[in-house]
C-alpha cells in the first residue's frame, strides 16, 4: 500500500468519524455535549486540527481552501460577525469560544468539500448515517437505561444521541438520505439501502420528535416535484403553481384539524410551549435588533425576568426552538440578512446543477434544503457549531460550486468539439 492509497485511507475515515459525531452520536450518553464541557472540546479540537494537517500533507489542496473560502463572501462576513459579536455580547468569552468552534466546523465542512466529490461525499455520509441508526437501534433495545427517554408524555427513542429530539432529527436526515439512496441505486445495493431507510424511518417514529417527522414526510412528498427541475422552463411554471396549490391546500387542512394532528404527535396548539418561546424572543429581539446579543448567548436560560413564565411552560429552554428567530437573537438583522444570502447562493447552485446534472444524488442539495427549512421552524439547526447541518450547508455550497465549474468546463469543451 503506497503512502497516497493510506492517507486517502484515513481521509475517509476521518470524513466518515467527523459527520458521525457532528450528528450529534455518543455526546451525551458518555458525559459529552455542546454547552463547553472539556471533553467535547478535546474531541473537536481534535477534528479542526486533524482537518488542517490533510491539507497541509497536500499543500495544494491549501491553496483550493482558501479559494473556496473565499469565494463565499457572506459565509465569511456571517463567521467574522459571529467573531466580533464577543465585544458587546454580555459573556464575551462564552461567545469567542462558541464562534471559533462555529469557524471550526465550517473550516471541516470546506476539508472535505476540497477532498472528496458529490457522490464521495454522499456515500460517506451514508456510512456515517448508517452506522449511527444501527447503534442506535441497539442501544434503545438492549440497554434502555441509556437508550430510552422519558418525560411526561411517555416513552421515546433517544438512542445514543442523549435526547430524543436530536435523534429524531439525526434519524429523520439518515431517512431522507437512504431514500434517496434506494431511488439512485440498483441490485443489492437498493434492498440495502431501502432496509436502511425502513431502520432510519422506525428510529425517527420512535423517538417521537413531531418536528422531524414531520419534516421527512413532507420532504419525501416533494421529491416527485423536484424531479419537475429536469422539465422545460415551460413546464416548471404549472408545477409550481401546482405545489402552491398543494401547500396551500395543506394549510386549510391542518386548520381544520389541528386538534387531531397534534394529539397524534403528543403536542397542543402551542406546540408544547413553543408559541409562548417565540413570543419571548421577539421580546428580547426588539431590545437588541441589528446585531443581536452575541453568538451562542446563553440568551434566555440566565434571564430571571422568565422564571415564571418557565414555571408554567414547565421546561427551561436554552434556544428559540426556531433556527431564523436564533440567527436574529444571536447576531441580528444584519446575521439574518448574510444567512439570507447564503441561502439564496446555495438554492441558486443547486437548482443550476441539478438541471444540468440530474440524478438523485445532485438533487441532494436541494432535497436537504428543503430538510433544513422545514427543521427550523421549531428547532435552531441552522447556524450551530459542531452540528451536522451547519456542515452539510457549507460542505454541499463548497462542493456544488465546485461541480458548476466542471460543468461550465464539460460544456466548453463540448461546444469546442461541435464547432471544430
Amino acid at each position: 500500500m503506497t503512502i497516497s492509497i493510506l492517507i486517502r485511507k484515513c481521509e475517509k475515515t476521518y470524513a466518515v468519524l467527523g459527520l458521525f459525531f457532528a450528528l450529534g452520536a455518543f455526546t451525551r450518553p458518555i458525559g459529552l455535549d455542546s454547552n463547553g464541557n472539556a471533553p467535547v472540546q478535546v474531541l473537536w479540537g481534535c477534528l479542526y486540527a486533524i482537518g488542517f494537517l490533510f491539507l497541509l500533507i497536500r499543500r495544494k489542496q491549501l491553496v483550493i481552501f482558501l479559494r473556496s473560502y473565499a469565494s463565499h463572501k457572506s459565509i465569511l462576513f456571517l463567521l467574522f460577525l459571529a467573531i466580533i459579536s464577543f465585544v458587546w455580547a454580555p459573556n464575551g468569552e462564552l461567545t469567542l469560544r462558541r464562534s471559533m468552534a462555529l469557524v471550526g466546523t465550517t473550516s471541516i465542512a470546506v476539508v472535505l468539500a476540497v477532498r472528496f466529490n458529490q457522490e464521495e461525499l454522499f456515500r460517506l455520509l451514508s456510512i456515517a448515517l448508517g452506522l449511527a441508526v444501527i447503534i442506535s437501534v441497539y442501544v434503545s433495545l438492549a440497554l434502555p437505561n441509556i437508550g430510552l427517554y422519558y418525560d411526561g408524555r411517555g416513552i421515546a427513542w433517544q438512542g445514543i444521541f442523549g435526547h430524543k429530539n436530536v435523534m429524531g432529527r439525526a434519524m429523520g436526515l439518515g431517512s431522507i438520505v437512504f431514500f434517496l439512496r434506494a431511488l439512485h441505486h440498483r441490485g443489492r445495493g437498493k434492498v440495502v439501502a431501502w432496509g436502511l431507510f425502513g431502520l432510519t424511518l422506525l428510529a425517527t417514529l420512535m423517538s417521537r420528535s413531531a418536528t422531524s417527522i414531520v419534516a421527512v414526510f413532507s420532504v419525501i412528498m416533494v421529491i416527485p416535484i423536484l424531479k419537475s427541475l429536469r422539465l422545460k422552463v415551460t413546464w416548471l411554471i404549472p408545477v409550481s403553481i401546482g405545489l402552491f396549490l398543494m401547500m396551500a391546500v395543506a394549510s386549510v387542512v391542518l386548520s381544520m384539524f389541528s386538534d387531531a394532528i397534534f394529539d397524534l404527535l403528543g403536542r397542543n396548539e402551542t406546540m408544547t410551549g413553543r408559541t409562548l418561546l417565540w413570543k419571548l424572543a421577539t421580546d428580547l429581539i426588539s431590545q437588541k435588533p441589528w446585531l443581536g446579543s452575541g453568538y451562542g448567548t446563553e440568551w434566555i436560560g440566565t434571564n430571571p425576568s422568565f422564571a415564571l413564565m418557565f414555571l408554567q411552560m414547565g421546561w427551561e429552554p436554552t434556544h428559540a426552538h426556531n433556527g431564523f428567530l436564533q440567527i436574529v437573537l444571536d447576531l441580528g438583522f444584519v446575521g439574518l440578512g448574510l444567512v439570507v444570502a447564503s441561502i439564496i447562493t446555495y438554492f441558486r447552485y443547486a437548482i443550476t446543477l441539478a438541471r444540468a446534472r440530474f440524478d438523485m444524488i445532485n438533487l441532494w442539495p436541494l432535497v436537504f434544503l428543503s430538510y433544513l427549512v422545514i427543521s427550523n421552524i421549531s428547532q435552531s439547526v441552522l447556524v450551530e457549531r459542531n452540528s451536522i447541518f451547519w456542515l452539510l450547508f457549507v460542505l454541499l455550497t463548497v462542493a456544488m460550486h465546485r461541480e458548476l465549474k466542471m460543468v461550465k468546463k464539460e460544456t466548453l469543451l463540448h461546444s469546442d468539439a461541435v464547432f471544430a
